[in-house]
């Protein structure tokens, strides 16, 4: 697929596939790789609980990334290209009519950080153009393609009948007092730009680079009639940092949580299905420890425990190695000595002579473990309103709320 990136020798234009995003797929491309060495280091794979999207760093130092990504989630994290990863959720700004955010880095922008500049020109058709994201959640990948087509959102999604009737909703719209309908109108109404270029699931937020290198359009969707990047122009997004137009309308509540209150407050807010894994994969680790600590030696037992173990340990030891902060080396650091414990009292089941040290070590490793959920390390968004005393959510919340 590498042969496809980078100008062809016959002058056509880039092919829209994604590979990594390393200076070899760029066949040469000068622009390219300078595009590469100058911002891949400020775009990174923004987690929100489940969700998985992809961010950057704006002129502000802000992180950008669509209010999609992060809407009614609560842990939000960035992950750079070492795999370290970063706390969000301070200074938020949300444009919620053009699906935005910007969210501050809880402990600063990591070292070495180079906020992205933006060009707010439109581009023009047949511009070439560069996408930098995570897609499905990898690495970063790069897919270069031109600016095909810039529409409003109502000729994007309607077409014949639909149209028509959409056209006859927007005119009752304009003619209620709902705030409701005046954003669904809104929405409609604003710019959105095609370009032919990949992307995929994860991209959403990504940037999309002019030939300068600079950020000139925002990946929103995929589009509906085609594969394209359905995207926002980037001139909404300085209009988010600069709070200008719509902006400074909501208040964002967030703050610390400790490993447990975290725990409950997201299971409370998932999927049925993502709540059942995140409870029952801890308790039959749990129920599993519990028998072997009181005399079970069942290979059920034995092995669903060294199994939860494994997981745990891995996962544990992978966040410390990461962590950027104190609470976080406190946390993973306490978590993984517990493991390690834990891990010990389960080995010596299998040592006669040494059998006796089982409970004990169980004991020590349950009691970090637990020790390690007590650390306020959890920087949270644990509520979004708007100003004002108005109890309307964020206009996205109530549009895509399941009837």
């Amino acid at each position: 697929m590498a042969e496809e990136i980078g100008r062809k020798s016959d002058g056509a234009p880039p092919s829209s596939v994604d590979v990594p995003a390393v200076s070899e797929n760029c066949q040469g491309d000068a622009a390219c790789q300078k595009l590469l060495a100058e911002s891949a280091g400020s775009i990174y794979k923004v987690r929100a609980d489940h969700a998985t999207g992809t961010g950057w760093v704006g002129p502000d130092g802000r992180l950008v990334t669509n209010y999609h990504v992060i809407m009614g989630k609560r842990e939000i994290t960035a992950e750079d290209n070492q795999g370290r990863v970063y706390r969000l959720g301070k200074d938020v700004a949300i444009d919620d009519v053009n699906d935005l955010a910007a969210l501050g880095f809880v402990d600063g922008p990591p070292k070495g950080t180079k906020p992205l500049q933006i060009e707010t020109a439109p581009p023009k058709v047949g511009d070439q153009a560069t996408l930098l994201s995570h897609r499905f959640g990898h690495s970063l990948e790069l897919s270069q393609g031109t600016f095909s087509q810039q529409y409003t959102m109502a000729d994007r999604v309607g077409t014949g009948d639909h149209r028509r009737h959409l056209e006859e909703q927007r005119a009752k719209w304009r003619t209620e007092d709902n705030p409701l309908n005046r954003d669904k109108d809104a929405y409609m109404s604003r710019t959105i730009y095609d370009f032919k270029i990949g992307g995929n699931h994860g991209s959403s937020g990504a940037p999309i680079f002019d030939k300068t290198g600079r950020v000139v359009s925002v990946v929103e969707l995929q589009g509906l009639q085609d594969k394209h990047a359905w995207s926002i122009p980037v001139s909404s997004v300085s209009a988010l940092l600069n709070e200008s137009s719509s902006q400074g309308k909501f208040r964002v509540t967030a703050g610390y949580e400790t490993g447990v209150s975290n725990f409950f407050n997201r299971v409370a807010g998932e999927s049925k299905l993502h709540a059942v894994i995140d409870t029952a994969v801890p308790a039959a680790g749990i129920l599993s420890l519990s028998k072997v600590a009181l005399g079970s030696s069942g290979k059920l037992a034995l092995g669903t425990g060294f199994a939860f173990l494994a997981g745990s340990t891995y996962s544990d030891g992978k966040a410390l190695y990461n962590s950027t902060n104190w609470r976080d080396v406190l946390a993973n650091g306490v978590a993984t000595a517990g493991d390690a414990a834990l891990s010990a009292g389960l080995a010596v089941r299998f040592a006669p002579q040494a059998r006796s040290l089982s409970l004990p070590l169980l004991g020590v490793g349950a009691a970090l473990k637990a020790g390690a959920e007590l650390v306020p390390n959890h920087f949270t968004i644990q509520g979004i309103k708007r100003a004002n005393n108005d109890p309307r959510p964020p206009f996205l919340d109530a549009f895509f709320r399941p009837m």
